[in-house]
């Protein structure tokens, strides 16, 4: 409802083309074994704070977008109406069964398309799904009520592609089984502006969630990125880079320098023309100044000496003039992370950090503090967190959970989280949002089998105290599955990029 009622206020945000974030959290969390209904029984204190999730918000949110896409927005409204005035005063009841995330698999032959749901594991009871689709010989959006495990689609004559889930408003994954995905790839690479912005990310995003569930090889969801080169829409490119950015990550944290060296010169070799046309300022639409924060972030990440000079010269004027120089708002992350690679840099953004009364550039301070390479100035923040005087006690779960981020603090907030547990619970409640920010922020970039057993040996190790929390489950089915991607996928990943490089 935020959604709906921000685009009709303010429509020129374009909010919609950002609630697919929401929709890709949803999806990441829903896909575990350990995910839950979105309404669920609540009975104990935990219980009831474990409710206020991404399941409960994002999932539902993506949900009630289905709906209105498919049974119309005038329909829709009349059913909230309706909805709202039927429970009003009191609270409404919605279905137990958990919506499942659903892998439909779409095979072609000839003038006909199989609909496919055949994981029995993944539910042991049916929904009817609303689907949307588009062909190659028609735009209009057709839609079909699947209510059966199998179903077929009988298409005009000379129809040579067909497109599920048209601009992402469905919550199902979509697997183009046999030449299916060898053809979009295809199709891509000759004329990407077939598919709107939406659905190009759509086909990104199901890629690389097909990857993650063992269905579809990383090297054909890597194919697909490459068009992205000649691409010039924000959203997508956005999208697409943010995969290759968190492989990047993955490969840094593992310290698979010969995977991660290999991957940022094929990003920087790739994206060099649309990252040296971005200028340091706050200019532009909304999507050309989050596409500019983005891609300026990851180039200075990546090392890129053109951004790396610029973010330094811009932090010597701002420190030069006692931090009274107005930066681009939209740069301040990247520039004070530059920034905060220099000894006298680091310290005197913890003094800035001190001093400045905005929340919103304490925030950007405190990630850019938290990008440092030395150990021992990664533990100072997690003791001034601890002490709760300069580093608010409320702003430590963000804080253990970005220098865990940090491939050189992602071990000290672990080991500080374990050998300091009672004292969080003594300053955090069980089960409330920040204790679950702290368990899933310092173990859930985990990927290897030593890091499972002890997590999951120090969680069966806290009894009443812990062990019992759902997001224990959630982190340890995400190292599993972390752990499986990187089983599965480093050799395909180092071929790949000897091949394209």
């Amino acid at each position: 409802m935020e959604l709906i009622s921000l685009n009709a206020t303010y429509p020129e945000l374009q909010y919609e083309d950002y609630f697919m974030n929401v929709y890709f959290g949803a999806i990441a969390r829903d896909s575990l074994n350990s995910s839950r209904p979105i309404s669920n029984p609540a009975e104990t204190p935990i219980q009831i704070n474990e409710m206020f999730d991404t399941v409960s918000y994002d999932k539902g949110a993506c949900i009630l977008k289905m709906l209105q896409d498919f049974l119309s927005e005038q329909v829709f409204q009349k059913g909230v109406i309706q909805y709202l005035k039927k429970y009003s005063y009191r609270n409404a009841k919605t279905c137990g069964t958990a919506w499942q995330i659903f892998v439909l698999k779409v095979i072609y032959l000839p003038e006909v398309f199989a609909l496919l749901l055949p994981d029995p594991l993944a539910v042991q009871y049916f929904w009817h799904i609303p689907l949307t689709y588009i062909t190659s010989s028609s735009n209009t959006v057709h839609r079909h009520v699947l209510k059966t495990k199998t179903d077929s689609l009988k298409l005009k004559e000379g129809v040579v592609w067909v497109k599920f889930n048209v601009d992402m408003n469905g919550y199902y994954i979509v697997h183009y089984e046999g030449n299916g995905w060898d053809n979009i790839i295809t199709l891509l690479d000759q004329n990407h502006t077939l598919f709107s912005p939406k659905d190009q990310v759509n086909l990104i995003h199901n890629a690389f969630e097909l990857v993650s569930a063992g269905r579809l090889s990383l090297d054909r969801a890597l194919d697909l990125t490459r068009y992205l080169q000649h691409e010039t829409n924000n959203i997508v490119l956005l999208k697409g880079l943010g995969y290759l950015e968190s492989i990047y990550h993955v490969m840094e944290r593992r310290n698979i320098s010969s995977v991660s060296e290999h991957l940022k010169k094929y990003i920087l070799w790739y994206f060099k023309p649309v990252i040296d046309r971005q200028t340091w300022s706050d200019e532009g639409s909304i999507s050309e100044r989050l596409l500019r924060s983005d891609l300026l972030q990851l180039a200075c990440d990546l090392r890129y000496s053109p951004c790396i000079q610029k973010a330094h010269e811009l932090f010597s004027k701002w420190m030069g003039s006692g931090g009274n120089l107005d930066l681009p708002t939209d740069l301040l992350k990247t520039v004070y992370s530059v920034g905060a690679q220099t000894g006298a840099g680091w310290n005197y953004l913890l003094k800035q950090y001190s001093l400045s009364v905005s929340d919103a550039e304490k925030n950007k301070i405190l990630y850019a503090l938290t990008t440092s390479r030395h150990h021992e100035k990664l533990a100072k923040l997690i003791t001034l967190g601890m002490e709760g005087e300069i580093i608010k006690t409320q702003n430590l779960a963000i804080l253990l959970h970005a220098i865990a981020r940090n491939p050189k603090g992602q071990r000290l907030a672990w080991n500080f989280v374990r050998e300091n547990w009672k004292k969080l619970l003594e300053k955090f409640e069980l089960a409330s949002f920040s204790i679950r920010t702290i368990i899933s922020g310092t173990t859930s970039h985990f990927s290897s089998r030593d890091e499972l057993e002890e997590v999951e040996i120090f969680f069966k190790s806290l009894n009443n105290q812990g062990s019992q929390l759902k997001i224990t489950r959630v982190v340890l089915e995400t190292i599993t599955k972390n752990i499986r991607w990187l089983e599965k996928n480093l050799s395909s990943l180092r071929n790949w990029l000897l091949n394209n490089l």
